[in-house]
């Protein structure tokens, strides 16, 4: 038995976890670009054994390897074992190789891409789901806090579509419960927000540019528009086909995505929301 480390959060910092050191704690978009998706294509080659365990970040997303996988277990549950032999650190590979394996390796093969693009739907979330509905990240953290979306201009967002359009609206993102009145408003954990953008009825997808904007490319209806606000102009052509920053060839599903930069007046998502429900 092998023990495969896909993520890992040994540190907190002021904000949950922001240390910005990978090995303390693995961002959405690495784990989602990087080590899920190496550890799903060793399963494929068969490298990758039934007894074999994968090692996640921390229990919210163990959702993204159950469909695939027999054994998964959270990071603390891995310490707690004790297990110091038998280990392939997929983490630090990915650090330390500065991943251009992944940056040159564009996947092809459309039974490992199906593989990628499986995920356990949240059965509770998707029997509610009912009529039209938009979903939202609110991304307030001190690490790379040059991404953050501004609270105010958030709340300018929901107040569109709520008040104009009078679609329900589910957010996601620590500290997005503020927000939440459970009447037109919700939060939505990790596997409940990939269920919801999933389904055809989410018209559209707002996130910034973080590791939340990657699960389009495995897991967004085609019917859905993904908005990502590169608030912070970190996008440039010479990323267009890079895997962490929402590179188009990693696009696995063909999702409507358009990257916007800088912040955007109202008029901008009236027009999209207006295009999107005639």
């Amino acid at each position: 038995m092998k023990y495969y480390i896909v993520g890992k959060t040994s540190e907190k910092g002021p904000t949950y976890e922001d240390s910005g050191d990978l090995n303390s704690y693995y961002e959405l978009g690495w784990e989602l670009m990087m080590t899920r998706v190496r550890v799903k294509k060793m399963k494929h080659l068969g490298i990758f054994k039934d007894e074999d365990v994968v090692v996640t970040t921390n229990d919210e997303r163990k959702f993204l390897y159950t469909t695939e996988f027999n054994n998964v277990i959270s990071w603390s549950e891995f310490i707690n074992l004790g297990v110091n032999d038998n280990i392939v650190d997929l983490v630090n590979l990915s650090i330390t190789d500065n991943h251009q394996d992944m940056i040159n390796d564009v996947i092809q093969d459309d039974d490992l891409i199906n593989k990628l693009c499986s995920f356990e739907v949240d059965s509770e979330t998707k029997l509610k789901i009912k009529d039209k509905f938009v979903c939202l990240q609110f991304r307030k953290r001190v690490h790379s806090s040059e991404r953050n979306i501004d609270e105010e201009k958030f709340k300018d967002i929901l107040n569109l579509i709520t008040e104009n359009y009078g679609l329900d609206v589910y957010v996601m993102g620590f500290g997005s419960e503020m927000f939440c009145d459970n009447k037109k408003i919700f939060y939505a954990n990790l596997q409940q927000f990939t269920t919801l953008i999933n389904d055809e009825n989410c018209i559209l997808f707002y996130s910034t540019m973080s590791g939340v904007a990657h699960l389009s490319n495995f897991f967004t209806s085609k019917k859905t528009k993904h908005i990502v606000n590169d608030i912070s102009n970190c996008w440039n052509s010479s990323l267009k086909n890079h895997p962490l920053y929402m590179g188009e060839i990693f696009n696995y599903v063909k999702a409507n995505i358009e990257i916007v930069q800088s912040y955007q007046n109202i008029d901008f998502y009236k027009n999209i929301l207006t295009n999107l429900l005639n």
